[in-house]
């Protein structure tokens, strides 16, 4: 039996989290085999924040809208997923987990 598809996230504020479960309200923008590759790819290609422990969707963080971050959070997403097509399967927006782990 494999194991379940680590997910890439993006939190409405640009946060870039990965695991197997996405937290409730972020935006599911990709899946890797591997955890390692997620993590991996992730800290390579996003931005650090302030406090440097936690990563940014280049674009998010500073969109004026709703509509500007799904196009920064899509476009980073495209932009991944061309790089390391072996490692990532895009995910295509809108997939939010809801409350109680629901998508």
């Amino acid at each position: 039996m494999s194991k379940p598809a680590t997910l890439i996230s993006v939190h409405p504020g640009g946060q870039v989290v990965w695991g197997r479960t996405p937290p409730a309200g972020a935006l599911v923008i990709a899946s890797a085999a591997r955890y390692r590759d997620a993590r991996t790819i992730v800290q390579v290609t996003a931005r650090k924040a302030y406090d440097g422990k936690r990563y940014l969707c280049p674009g998010v963080p500073e969109a004026e809208n709703e509509k500007t971050a799904l196009a920064a959070a899509k476009g980073w997403r495209d932009w991944i997923c061309q790089c390391h097509p072996a490692a990532l399967t895009p995910i295509e927006p809108p997939y939010v987990q809801g409350e109680g782990g629901e998508a």
